[in-house]
C-alpha cells in the first residue's frame, strides 16, 4: 500500500519550520502590539511611565484576542496566527499616528520610562534569575497529563485550532488555554520544543508581573513602597512548615506537600505562577488594576483598554476574569468616594464587549459536557468544622491575612477595589464548593493577591516606625515570617534539595521518543483528524500526546475533573481493559488510529490481524518493528447504489459527493465534461487518502502533578509503509479529489463539491455504506497528503 503523504503549503511549514527571517518578522511584529498598547496606554492614563508600563499587557491583550477568534473561526491556528499578528501590527502604527495627528505636539518622546526606579528594575532581573533553574529544570503541576498543558501545546503547534480535549476529542477544550496558544506561537516562530516555548513564555512574564506590582505599590502604599508589595505578592505564603514540627517533613511542607481534613493546602502565588494560566492571567488583572486606580482620565481609549484587558481574561485565567469583572463594575465609578456617573457607560460597554468576546470565544464559557451541570452549591467553610476551617486559612495564607486586613486602613487609595477583591475571593472559597475539583479556592489566591498588596501598606508603616533601627527590625521581621514559604520554593529547587516529593515534581523531564516511535508520531502528525485518537500501548502512550499533539485514549486521575459523565468514563475504562473484536466499539469511541508493536498488545493484536484480514483495517506505514493501522468504514470497496439507483464507491468524500448531488445537480453538459476531466485523473491517482489532524486539550487539577517531557525536534523522516499492491492499483474518489484539487488552493464550494462528484462518479466500483462517517472529522479544512502522479 502506498503511504498517506503528509500535508503540504502553508499549515506544514507552519508547524515544523522556522526560519531566522520568521523570528526577525516576529520581533517586528512585536514592537507594532507593543506601540498599539503604548498609543492606547497613553491615552487612557495621564501617568506616563504608567502608559508605558500598560503598553505590553494592552497590546498583548489585542493579539491574543485576535489570534484566537481568527483562529477559532477559520479553525486554523496557521490563519490565527498570521492574520492576528499583521492586524495587531498593523494597528499599532496606525493608533500612534492617529495620536499624533490628534495631538501633534505630543509623541512617544514625550513619555519618560527613565523615571522607573533602577531598583525595579534590577530586582525584576535578579529574581527572574532567582527562578529561572526551577524554571528550567523541573516540571510542575499539570504539565505532564494526557490532558495537559504539553500535550496542548503540540496540538496547537500541529495547526488545529481551538484545542480539543486530548482523552475525549470529539469535545473541545473546555479551559483558559490563552497560555498555550502563547506558548504555541513561540514554538512556532523560533522552532523550540512545546515544554521549552513554555519556560520562555513563563520567565518572559515574571520581571513583567514585578513591575507590575511595583507600580501599584508606589501608587497605594507610597513613593519608594512598591518593592514590598512586589515582594509580599510574588514570595507572599502561608505557614505549612508548621505541620512539620510534628513529622519532620520540612522540605515536602515547604513545596505545600499538606493538607487539613483531606483538603489541600493553598500554594502560594509563586507556585499558582507556574500553574501556568496564572503567568497570562496574573499580568493582565494587574494591568485592569492599574488602570482603574488611575483616576485622572475618562473617555473612550480607557473604556477600550479595560474592553481589550477584560476581553482577553477569559480565554487567558477565567478565575481573574470572574474576580474583576464585578469589582471593576463598582470600584470603575465609586472608588473616588462618590459615585461618578461619567464613568458608568465606558465600564458597562467594556463588561458587554467581554462577555460578548467569551461567548464567542468558547473556553469555560462552553456549555459542561454530558449535560453534568456546573458542579457549583453551597458550602459553609473550606473543610469541614470551623476549627479545621481557622487552621487551614492559616497554615495557607499566614501573616497575608491579617497584614491586609490591617493594612486595607492605611492604603493612600485603592481601597474599595482591593476590598472588594479580597473579600469576593475569601467568600467564594468558603461559600461556595465545586464538585468537579478544588479549584475553587482559585478564588482564594485572588484575594491572597489583594491582601498582599495591601499588606505592603501594614509592613510599610512598621518601617516608619522610630527609632528607625527599631522599625527597621520589626518590618525585616514581619517580611521575614510572611516570605519564608515563597522564598523557600525557588530555593530548594535551584539546590536539588533532598525530599523533594520526585513524583509530584520529576527532577528531569520523561524521555522524548526515538527510534520507530518518533518516526510514527512525526507520520501521524501529519494525518490524523484532530478528532480522531491513536492508540498506542500505555507504555509508549505518553509520547503520543506530548511530543506529537496526538489524543491517545487513556486518562488519569484528573481526566474526569473536566465534569465528564461516569458512564463516559466506564465506557472508555471498560474498553481499554477489556479489548474488544468488535472494531466497532472503537470507532464509536473515535479510535480510529493504532499503532501497534510485535508482541505485548495482547487480544488487541490478534484482534486487529483479524481486521486487516477482513478488510476493516488497512496497513498504512511501517517503521521498525511498528505498524500503523486504519481503521476503514465497513464494506469499504463494496458497490451499492444509492436511492436514486446512482451507484457509488469509495470513501466519505464520495457519500458527501451523493449529498451534494441531491441538492445541486449539474447540468448534463458540465456533468460529462467534468467526467472525462475525472477519468483522466482516475489513470494516474494510485495513492491512499487521510486527513489530517492534530490532538485535544485539557485542564486539570493543579494539586496532582505528573513529569514533563522536554522533547527536542524529531526527525522529518517519515519512513513508507510497506506496500499493498491491491489497494494502490485501485483508485478511490479520495484519489481523484487530491490529483484535482491540489491542497489548501482556494476553491469554491460549488467547484469543490462538483470536484467530488466527479470523482465518485468515476470510481463506481468502490463505495462506502457506513453512513456515520457522512460527516467530515473536519469539514472547514480540505483533506491533506497529495501522492506523487506515478506518470
Amino acid at each position: 500500500m502506498s503511504a498517506i503523504q503528509p500535508m503540504s503549503g502553508f499549515h506544514a511549514w507552519l508547524s515544523v519550520s522556522w526560519h531566522p527571517l520568521l523570528a526577525a518578522l516576529a520581533v517586528l511584529a512585536a514592537c507594532g502590539v507593543v506601540l498599539l498598547g503604548r498609543a492606547l496606554g497613553a491615552s487612557a492614563t495621564a501617568d506616563r511611565p504608567a502608559g508605558w508600563l500598560l503598553a505590553p499587557g494592552l497590546g498583548g491583550a489585542a493579539w491574543l484576542l485576535l489570534v484566537h477568534l481568527i483562529g477559532r473561526w477559520s479553525g486554523s491556528f496557521g490563519a490565527g496566527l498570521r492574520w492576528g499578528t499583521i492586524l495587531a501590527a498593523a494597528a499599532g502604527p496606525a493608533a500612534w499616528a492617529f495620536g499624533r495627528w490628534r495631538s501633534p505636539g505630543r509623541g512617544l518622546d514625550d513619555a519618560s520610562p527613565g523615571r522607573w526606579p533602577i531598583a525595579m528594575i534590577a530586582t525584576a532581573l535578579a529574581t527572574t534569575v532567582l527562578i529561572a533553574p526551577m524554571t528550567l529544570n523541573w516540571a510542575f503541576h499539570d504539565e505532564q497529563l494526557y490532558t495537559g498543558h504539553t500535550g496542548i501545546v503540540a496540538q496547537i503547534r500541529n495547526g488545529h485550532y481551538p484545542p480539543r480535549h486530548m482523552t475525549f476529542p470529539e469535545l473541545e477544550y473546555r479551559y483558559h488555554y490563552g497560555f498555550d496558544t502563547t506558548a504555541a506561537a513561540v514554538a512556532t516562530v523560533f522552532g523550540v520544543e512545546p515544554g521549552v516555548a513554555m519556560d520562555l513564555v513563563t520567565l518572559a512574564s515574571w520581571p513583567y508581573v514585578w513591575c507590575l506590582l511595583w507600580a501599584i505599590g508606589d501608587r497605594v502604599v507610597g513613593p519608594g513602597r512598591g518593592w514590598i508589595a512586589s515582594l509580599l505578592t510574588m514570595f507572599g505564603g502561608g505557614m505549612p512548615y508548621l505541620l512539620a514540627l510534628q513529622d519532620g517533613y520540612y522540605v515536602p511542607r515547604f513545596v505545600m506537600i499538606a493538607e487539613v481534613g483531606g483538603m489541600d493546602l493553598n500554594p502560594p502565588m509563586i507556585s499558582y505562577f507556574f500553574q501556568h494560566a496564572w503567568v497570562l492571567g496574573l499580568p493582565l488583572g494587574l494591568c485592569l488594576m492599574l488602570l482603574v486606580l488611575d483616576r485622572d482620565r475618562t473617555g473612550a481609549a480607557r473604556s477600550a483598554g479595560m474592553a481589550l484587558l477584560l476581553g482577553a481574561l477569559p480565554i487567558a485565567q477565567v478565575v481573574v476574569f470572574a474576580s474583576m469583572a464585578g469589582t471593576v463594575c463598582v470600584a470603575e465609578p465609586c472608588a473616588g468616594g462618590r459615585p461618578d456617573w461619567r464613568r458608568v457607560p465606558g465600564v458597562a460597554a467594556a463588561l458587554a464587549f467581554a462577555m460578548v468576546v467569551g461567548w464567542a470565544g468558547g473556553g469555560f464559557f462552553l456549555p459542561p459536557p454530558d449535560r453534568m451541570g456546573a458542579g457549583l452549591s453551597l458550602q459553609a467553610g473550606v473543610v469541614g468544622t470551623l476549627a479545621q476551617t481557622a487552621w487551614w486559612h492559616l497554615l495557607s495564607f499566614g501573616l497575608l491575612l491579617p497584614l491586609g486586613i490591617v493594612g486595607l486602613f492605611y492604603l493612600r487609595g485603592g481601597r474599595l477595589l482591593l476590598g472588594l477583591l479580597m473579600a469576593g475571593g475569601l467568600g467564594v472559597m468558603n461559600f461556595i464548593t465545586y464538585a468537579h475539583s478544588w479549584d475553587i479556592v482559585k478564588f482564594g489566591t485572588v484575594g491572597a493577591l489583594a491582601l498582599s498588596i495591601a499588606g505592603a501598606a501594614a509592613v510599610a508603616r512598621v518601617l516608619a516606625i522610630r527609632p528607625a533601627g527599631l522599625g527597621a527590625a520589626l518590618g525585616g521581621l514581619l517580611l521575614a515570617v510572611a516570605t519564608a514559604d515563597g522564598l523557600a520554593f525557588p530555593i530548594l529547587f535551584a539546590a536539588d534539595a533532598e525530599g523533594i516529593p520526585l513524583a509530584m515534581y520529576p527532577k528531569r523531564p520523561s524521555a522524548p521518543p526515538a527510534g520507530a516511535d518518533a518516526e510514527a508520531i512525526e507520520w501521524l502528525r501529519a494525518r490524523v483528524s484532530p478528532r480522531d485518537l491513536v492508540y498506542r500501548h500505555p507504555n509508549a502512550a505518553i509520547a503520543y500526546d506530548h511530543a506529537g499533539g496526538l489524543a491517545v485514549p487513556w486518562f488519569d486521575g484528573l481526566t474526569d475533573t473536566f465534569g465528564f459523565s461516569p458512564a463516559r468514563m466506564e465506557r472508555r475504562r471498560k474498553l481499554l481493559t477489556e479489548p474488544s473484536p468488535d472494531a466497532g466499539r472503537y470507532e464509536a469511541e473515535g479510535i480510529r488510529w493504532f499503532v501497534l508493536g510485535p508482541s505485548g498488545e495482547g487480544p488487541l493484536g490478534e484482534y486487529a490481524d483479524e481486521w486487516t484480514r477482513s478488510g476493516r483495517a488497512r496497513v498504512e506505514a511501517r517503521f521498525g518493528r511498528l505498524r500503523i493501522l486504519r481503521l476503514v468504514p465497513p464494506g469499504d470497496g463494496a458497490a451499492w447504489r444509492d436511492e436514486d439507483g446512482t451507484i457509488g464507491g469509495g470513501g466519505r468524500l464520495a457519500d458527501f459527493a451523493m449529498r451534494w448531488r441531491r441538492n445541486s445537480s449539474p447540468s448534463p453538459a458540465r456533468r460529462e465534461k467534468d467526467g472525462v476531466r475525472a477519468g483522466r485523473a482516475f489513470a494516474c491517482a494510485p495513492s491512499v487518502m487521510a486527513t489530517a489532524g492534530g490532538p485535544e486539550l485539557p485542564v486539570s487539577h493543579e494539586r496532582r502533578r505528573r513529569s514533563r517531557t522536554l522533547t527536542p525536534p524529531l526527525s522529518r523522516r517519515a519512513g513508507e509503509g510497506e506496500e499493498d499492491g491491491a489497494a494502490a492499483r485501485r483508485g478511490s474518489p479520495d484519489d481523484l479529489l487530491c490529483r484535482l484539487l491540489p491542497v489548501h488552493r482556494p476553491t469554491s464550494s460549488l467547484f469543490r463539491g462538483r470536484v467530488r462528484e466527479t470523482a465518485a462518479v468515476a470510481a463506481a466500483p468502490q463505495r462506502s455504506t457506513d453512513r456515520r462517517l457522512r460527516r467530515s472529522p473536519h469539514p472547514r479544512q480540505p483533506s491533506r497528503g497529495v501522492s506523487s502522479c506515478p506518470c
